[in-house]
């Protein structure tokens, strides 16, 4: 269980230097609000996965798809 949150963490940390690449790139500010609301709603679902919270799985999957939706 803790390998499937160090996985979704790491995915987490991507999308916020995603946000951040495209900041710096492109100066969007949108880029860089919605990785960080994201990535910090994934890190929010880690803590609750690695406290044993089997629902935490099904919300990281449901932002996860609403990712790739865009």
């Amino acid at each position: 269980m803790k390998q499937k949150s160090i996985i979704i963490g790491c995915y987490a940390l991507l999308i916020l230097i995603g946000g951040i690449i495209g900041y710096i790139v492109a100066n969007s500010l949108i880029s860089l609000t919605v990785s960080s609301g994201f990535a910090l709603l994934l890190f929010i679902c880690v803590a609750y996965i690695w406290k044993g919270e089997i629902r935490a799985y099904d919300i990281a999957a449901a932002l996860v798809l609403l990712l790739f939706a865009f």
